[in-house]
Formats: C-alpha cells, sequence, structure tokens
C-alpha cells in the first residue's frame, strides 16, 4: 500500500503564526517528516529545527544498519565503521563529551570528556562536572607513559595518589624494586 504524502511551500512574510519554510507533510499520518525553516535549518522530524540539521528521534549511518543494530539515539553501523573528530584550530582540542543529565536543560548529574591536547598531541580523559577541568587521565604521545592523577607521567605508569593492590610481580631479571614507604594493617 502506498503512502500518501503532499509537499507543502509557503511563503510568509514573517507575520504569520505558522513557520514559515518548505515541508513534507504525510497525509496519512497528519504530520510534517520533514521541514526547512526561513534560516536553512533543515529538520527531520521537527517543524521548528535550532541547528543547520536538525533530527528529532533516532539516527542511522552506515551500510549495515537494520532494525537489531540501530537502537540508540545515533548509530554508526557500518564495515568501516570509524568515526572522526576533526577540529582545525591551534589552540582548541578536538574533544568528545559524556554528559548525564535527568533532563534536557537540567543540570550536569556527570560530565567527562576525551581529548587530544594540541600542546603536546596527548590524549586525555578530564572530569568537567561543576567546572571542573580536572585530568583524571594522559597517555603522553611523545613516550607512551600513562599518567593517573598527573599530567606529566615520567614512567610507563605514574600515578599520584594511592594504589591498592594484591600482589606486585617483578619478572625481568636484572630489575630491583624500591619500595620506599610501607603501611601495613
Amino acid at each position: 500500500m502506498q503512502q500518501a504524502v503532499l509537499i507543502h511551500f509557503f511563503l510568509y512574510n514573517g507575520n504569520s503564526t505558522f513557520n514559515p519554510g518548505f515541508g513534507v507533510y504525510d497525509i496519512t499520518n497528519s504530520l510534517y517528516r520533514t521541514w526547512i525553516n526561513n534560516s536553512g535549518n533543515f529538520g527531520i522530524g521537527t517543524t521548528a529545527p535550532v541547528t543547520l540539521l536538525h533530527v528529532q528521534g533516532k539516527g542511522s549511518f552506515g551500510d549495515a544498519v537494520t532494525s537489531t543494530n540501530a537502537t540508540r539515539a545515533f548509530n554508526l553501523a557500518s564495515s568501516d565503521a570509524v568515526m572522526r573528530v576533526l577540529r582545525v584550530d591551534v589552540s582548541n582540542a578536538p574533544a568528545v563529551e559524556l554528559i548525564s543529565r535527568t533532563s534536557a536543560n537540567g543540570s550536569d548529574k556527570s560530565y567527562w570528556d576525551m581529548y587530544t591536547a594540541p600542546s603536546d598531541a596527548s590524549f586525555r580523559i578530564r572530569e568537567r562536572k561543576n567546572g571542573a577541568d580536572t585530568n583524571r587521565f594522559i597517555i603522553a604521545q611523545a613516550t607512551g607513559n600513562v599518567g593517573i592523577g598527573t599530567t606529566a607521567p615520567t614512567e610507563k605508569l605514574s600515578v599520584n595518589g594511592n594504589i591498592r593492590t594484591q600482589k606486585v610481580i617483578v619478572t625481568q631479571t636484572g630489575w630491583v624494586l624500591i619500595i620506599t614507604s610501607v603501611k601495613m594493617r
């Protein structure tokens, strides 16, 4: 069964209560499927797009999208599924932000990001909640050293803070284990 679709084109002088723009209207379901407003913003599933591309609902990209693997808000399902974040700027880093809220405009319950620092090409994970800018984990590009609680790891693993472990094993012949402080309970 074919679904009836009507394409509407509206030209208003801005005094109308209806959004001026261009839309594809689904007669069968009585709703607009797409909308381009007078600012050039394109909406899918919304007649009030607030950015150049505004998708109201889930979106999927790739050559392997199925109803089984397209279950999240943003789905990348492809034989070459690689997401690239490229920022062209001399002082600001590309980042992926992970933010948890209980409502769309509510306060951040959790806010972390992962980024590469342009100054030294290191990879970092930092906490950003409540205005904090605290690097928690770093991999130095020049040395491969890993830092936890420090932004300048001097060894393969540098930890600024306490470490809890059940066992330390030194397996390389000729290595010396140096313990500078022992706290027994």
